[in-house]
């Protein structure tokens, strides 16, 4: 690891040239902005983006945000950009704002979301917006820390922290702002606060005069089943599909499998009998459960008892998020099987029949479901 000390006032284009090196020969360096330090690598260079994933502990699901050197990039990297955003931009950029647009479908995939969005930033950090310029190609933006843990200020923090496992390090000093970067989801008419940091939500809805903005409270629901391809696939785009437009925008549901299987996607009888059900779920790849998963989830639905079982013996600090299914919302004085039995190796009729089973879950639980959205969101639902 090589760490270059810059004053960020008193630097020349040569004292980076290490740095840019390394991100274009594949590196991940850590860079000070006008929040946090953060870590960057060329989004061109797949292995190294995946890098950052896993020194961070990242969950791969969930992407990192880019860092660019313009905001005339935007219309390179995103797709349908309103006319309030541009407002935010003239008003925020550079500064600690991040704005999540729709990808370009020319962005490869590893660096997308799920739904096709990417977040943006333009930092107001002397040092790396001449990195930016220098580099010429945008970088990941993700604070230089162990997911879940402090953000850093200071680049030996950062190399107490990654030691070998990161290439460059760029010491411009103690990072003034200390607070994250406010994260605004721009992709809809509606502009939506999804993280309030260094600008308020006062600020952006003063400056978006006449506009209605969105607060960030969401609702998290996970299934949970083995192999996260199958079942809990299934019940994560069954519920999707049952929510109303007023419970969408409000409500994140996801799946995980207890088995740590990632990147495989539903079985083809699944794909199938979730599209019976009005859901699509073609495009799932799976997901070992985490600690993150577990941790932002307001409830948690197992599809067998073993399942609970693992989630309360490994997360017990999370034990009382976690349920059964079928046991939700149930009297406990009727009998029923606690069990959504695993359809994977089975014939299209038994995949049927585990959809059906689930269908009918769904359509018992919903109403308890929407009690506790609507007790969390109150008027935002």
């Amino acid at each position: 690891m090589t760490i270059i000390k810059i004053h960020p006032k008193k630097f020349q284009s040569d004292d980076l040239q290490v740095a840019v090196s390394s991100l274009r020969k594949g590196g991940v360096i850590a860079y000070p902005t006008e929040t946090v330090y953060g870590l960057g690598a060329n989004i061109y260079q797949q292995k190294a983006v995946l890098r950052i994933f896993e020194i961070k502990g990242r969950d791969i699901s969930k992407p990192v945000s880019i860092m660019i050197a313009s905001d005339a990039d935007v219309n390179d990297i995103c797709m349908d950009i309103p006319d309030y955003s541009r407002t935010l931009m003239a008003k925020y950029w550079p500064g600690p704002l991040t704005l999540i647009f729709k990808a370009s479908e020319e962005l490869p995939e590893y660096i997308v979301s799920e739904d096709k969005k990417i977040g943006l930033r333009l930092p107001d950090h002397p040092i790396t917006r001449k990195l930016m310029e220098l580099h010429s190609e945008p970088m990941t933006s993700t604070s230089a820390n162990i997911s879940g843990e402090q953000a850093p200020i200071h680049a030996q923090e950062v190399a107490n922290t990654f030691k070998e496992r990161i290439d460059v390090i760029i010491d411009g000093g103690e990072c003034e702002g200390k607070v994250p970067s406010t994260v605004l989801d721009a992709s809809g008419n509606t502009p939506r606060i999804l993280r309030e940091g260094a600008i308020s939500s006062s600020q952006i809805e003063q400056s978006l005069e006449g506009v209605k903005v969105m607060t960030s409270k969401t609702f998290n629901i996970l299934f949970v089943c083995s192999g996260n391809s199958c079942r809990s696939p299934m019940a994560e785009g069954m519920l999707k599909s049952k929510l109303s437009s007023e419970f969408q925008e409000n409500v994140a549901v996801k799946s995980a499998g207890t088995l740590g299987l990632d990147g495989n996607t539903a079985t083809d009888f699944a794909v199938k009998v979730a599209k019976d059900f009005g859901a699509d779920i073609s495009e799932h790849r799976s997901h070992g459960i985490t600690e993150e998963l577990v941790k932002e989830a307001d409830i948690i639905f197992a599809m067998a008892p073993e399942h609970k079982i693992f989630l309360q013996n490994h997360y017990p600090e999370f034990r009382e998020n976690v349920f059964l299914l079928k046991s939700f919302a149930r009297n406990p004085d009727e009998k029923f099987n606690d069990r959504i039995e695993d359809p994977i190796g089975g014939s299209l009729r038994v995949y049927q029949k585990c959809g059906e089973i689930i269908d009918s879950e769904l359509e018992r639980v919903l109403p308890r479901l929407k009690q506790l959205i609507q007790e969390k969101l109150g008027n935002e639902s």
